[in-house]
């Protein structure tokens, strides 16, 4: 037993290990759009995203000079309260698993992919509370405290509203799960399920107020006046950020849906990605072999990673959008693992995913995708030609 013990140890090590290098590649400090970001909150309407700028601004409003500092201590601190929770849910997988030879492979998989490269690049940016809040409503959902968990989400469309697609169906499937385990059916599965209509109601209230109740034009304007106080907010992110938050969801589609199909089959992020999720996809199976599961459940276990990708269809962000699959199928794989019975998880084996995974590594290891939105702090792609400008003296 102890030297197994002294094994998985070692194992737990080099996974944390190969998870710190690999955030370290893409790990930087906010860029000039996140901070944005975070300067822009209720003050000037019910807009979206404006949650995270309003807790902050008794910081960011008493002294202009001391607010990007402030940014960058808050974004710095989720990023890593987000790691911690990355690594707690990689752990809980291992030892679900019994640190079988899958779930470490899978485990290593993950550590080492383009979603904590990604971490460490967005830093300021609003996918670390997203995530948080996303990790936190499955869990909540998995205990059956959907109320809770529908709080958790709706909290979350006041910080961004991916959480919609990131998010939401997740923890659907996650309290679906739930209800199945505890044997909730008819109307009492129903009655469990019923809080979860809070969220999409929040978000359709969202969606009619951005997109009927704002004067566009009126509140660019008013944005980029609020925006130029802050002398760090440049490369003509006093601009670009408060078009972005102005824009309606239809505009942001209208605008950005002619290009989804390059976006959806780019070569470099399709191979940079989906190797990642396709061994994550083969862990879920097994996961939900082991708990047996009916086929419906499983079908959309398998379908829920792909659906942030429809995010395409009204961003232009596509290396940070194909990231996202990642994310949502590690968590669905933890739930999985959960539900499983542990006996057949630890005994459960597959071929196919350990030589995969082993493919999928040095893929992983070689090739660094980090966000075209993002790639530079003097730089922004909206979908058209890069904008770059010299920092301003």
């Amino acid at each position: 037993m102890m030297p197994q013990r002294r094994a998985d140890g070692l194992i737990a090590l080099g996974l944390l290990w190969a998870f710190g290098v690999t955030l370290l590649r893409g790990l930087r400090r906010p860029n000039d759009w996140a901070e944005a970001h975070w300067l822009i909150g209720y003050d000037f309407g019910l807009i979206k995203r404006g949650l995270p700028a309003t807790l902050l601004r008794p910081f960011t409003a008493a002294s202009p000079e001391r607010a990007e500092m402030a940014i960058t201590l808050v974004a710095t601190a989720l990023t890593a309260l987000l790691c911690l929770v990355l690594i707690a849910v990689c752990g809980s997988i291992l030892r679900r698993a019994g640190f079988s030879r899958n779930a470490v492979v899978a485990v290593a998989v993950f550590a080492t992919s383009p979603f904590v490269v990604m971490t460490g690049h967005l830093n300021g940016y609003f996918d670390a509370p997203i995530v948080l809040l996303t990790v936190l409503a499955v869990t909540l959902a998995w205990r059956g405290r959907a109320g809770w968990a529908a709080l958790a989400l709706t909290i979350g469309l006041l910080v961004h509203e991916t959480i919609f697609i990131i998010g939401f169906p997740t923890v659907i499937w996650a309290a679906l799960l739930a209800n199945r385990r505890d044997v909730a059916t008819g109307q009492a599965a129903a009655r469990r399920l019923a809080p979860l209509l809070a969220p999409l109601v929040a978000f359709a209230a969202l969606f009619v107020y951005q997109s009927f109740a704002i004067d566009a034009a009126e509140l660019e304007s008013t944005l980029i006046t609020h925006l130029e106080t802050f002398p760090f907010i440049q490369y003509d992110q006093e601009v670009i950020v408060p078009r972005a938050f102005a824009k309606s969801f239809v505009a942001h589609f209208q605008s950005q849906s002619p290009r989804v199909w390059g976006r959806l089959f780019d070569p470099g992020l399709m191979l940079a990605m989906l190797p990642t999720v396709a061994v994550w996809l083969l862990f879920i199976r097994q996961a939900l072999r082991a708990a047996a599961m009916p086929r419906g459940l499983t079908i959309a276990a398998w379908l829920l990673p792909f659906l942030p990708l429809a995010l395409h269809l009204i961003a232009w962000d596509t290396a940070r959008i194909w990231s996202y699959p990642i994310i949502v199928a590690l968590l669905v794989g933890w739930v999985a693992c959960l539900a499983a019975e542990p006996a057949r998880l630890r005994a459960a084996d597959s071929r196919l995913l350990a030589m995969l995974g082993l493919l999928t590594l040095p893929l992983n290891v070689c090739l660094l995708y980090t966000s075209d939105a993002a790639d530079e702090r003097s730089s922004v792609d909206l979908g058209g030609p890069r904008i770059i400008k010299k920092k301003k003296i």
